[in-house]
């Protein structure tokens, strides 16, 4: 977890530094813009890094998402507001 003024970046640059193999089995599925400030997984990648023990058809949902709902949360909204998460997962279901 980031400390308060720590950036991902940093972070990740420290733990390259301990560790140089550190995050490369992310390298070939990260991308970043010309401009550096977008980076992204490619999707294909991404389902055998992040979705490796879901059902193949599970794994590739965020390809059918038609609706973003926005939550006024900070990142992680699952820990710090599981109601309004589980609301908002029922009005789908």
């Amino acid at each position: 977890m980031l400390d308060v003024d720590e950036t991902a970046g940093a972070l990740l640059a420290r733990a390259s530094a301990d560790d140089p193999a550190a995050g490369a089995e992310f390298s070939p599925a990260l991308r970043v813009s010309a401009d550096g400030s977008r980076a992204w997984i490619e999707p294909e990648p991404a389902t055998s890094l992040f979705y490796a023990d879901c059902p193949p058809d599970g794994a590739e949902f965020a390809q059918r998402c038609t609706a973003v709902v926005p939550v006024n949360t900070g990142h992680s909204p699952f820990l710090s507001a599981p109601d309004l998460v589980a609301g908002v997962i029922g009005d789908y279901l």
